[in-house]
């Protein structure tokens, strides 16, 4: 499909989004953020525990699902009110420490497999999602004050793109002293900068001691990649001024996500808001 097609760039409100910051400035440490949310998965627990075998619910799903868990927002405000609050602030931020602690659970829940060897297990999403309305009430209120925060919004999916491979991270080994690099690609559109200068060697290994500029070649098969989906998101009918046209918004779907929803249904999507613009390097 043509909308989806060209360059995209994910920009992003603050530099020091993904990293950096102290608690002193409004952050916490990131290894105390990882322990509240390892407390709360294995602490809480359903209302009516007679419902259940085991009323640690998300303990209990995750053991079930290891690859992914879905989790109501209001029940990390009522667990932790400072994290829910952080959690929606700063969600790029801190959903990557939350998938962790899912991680660390695990791996204690199950510390050896059944051949008594240490057990793998792979990355865990964490899908949010709030089962009291939050947020702006629709499209139109959306503002710049919103920009890197969790918003909930109606809608109907007007298109879906066809899934494709999105990376993670990649791998560039330079051509002439085969220096190997990990590359981080941002989440959502955004895409990953190759270094144009090598800089694994002091002295280089291409003449006068020094590695050409865009040496960088892709090693395709030493990268990781996940399933992506972008989908069209438009007003509902009852939600537009009489007179004016439907807004639409382009949502991005990764990993368990992707192949949920067909055009013509009616959602109500949790995500990250986020602004970009179709002219800049393609992304990864």
């Amino acid at each position: 499909m043509a909308f989806d097609e060209g360059r995209v760039y994910t920009s992003y409100g603050d530099d020091d989004m993904l990293g950096g910051g102290d608690e002193a400035g409004g952050r916490r440490d990131p290894g105390r953020v990882v322990r509240a949310f390892k407390e709360f998965i294995k602490t809480h627990f359903t209302h009516d525990r007679r419902e259940v075998e085991d009323p640690l619910l998300y303990r209990q799903s995750l053991n079930k699902d290891p690859s992914s868990l879905l989790v109501d927002l209001v029940h990390v405000r009522l667990h932790d009110a400072a994290l829910g609050a952080d959690l929606e602030a700063r969600p790029a931020e801190l959903l990557p420490l939350f998938e962790r602690a899912c991680k660390e659970v695990l791996r204690e829940d199950h510390q050896l497999g059944p051949d008594g060897e240490q057990r793998e297990f792979a990355d865990v999403q964490v899908m949010l999602y709030s089962s009291e309305a939050f947020g702006p009430g629709g499209v139109r209120d959306l503002s710049s004050e919103r920009v890197t925060k969790l918003v909930q919004l109606p809608g109907i999916v007007t298109s879906a793109a066809k899934p494709k491979h999105k990376a993670t991270y990649i791998k560039v080994q330079c051509k002439e002293c085969r220096a190997v690099e990990t590359v981080p690609c941002r989440p959502g559109l955004g895409g990953a900068l190759i270094p144009k200068q090598c800089m694994a060697q002091a002295g280089g290994g291409g003449p006068n001691g020094k590695c050409a500029y865009n040496s960088f070649v892709v090693l395709g098969d030493r990268s990781k990649f996940v399933d992506q989906q972008t989908l069209k998101l438009q007003e509902r009918p009852e939600d537009v001024p009489t007179g004016e046209l439907p807004r639409t918004l382009l949502m991005v779907a990764d990993r368990h996500l992707v192949g949920r929803v067909s055009p013509g249904t009616r959602v109500r999507v949790t995500g990250i808001y986020c602004t970009h613009r179709s002219q800049s390097p393609p992304s990864c």
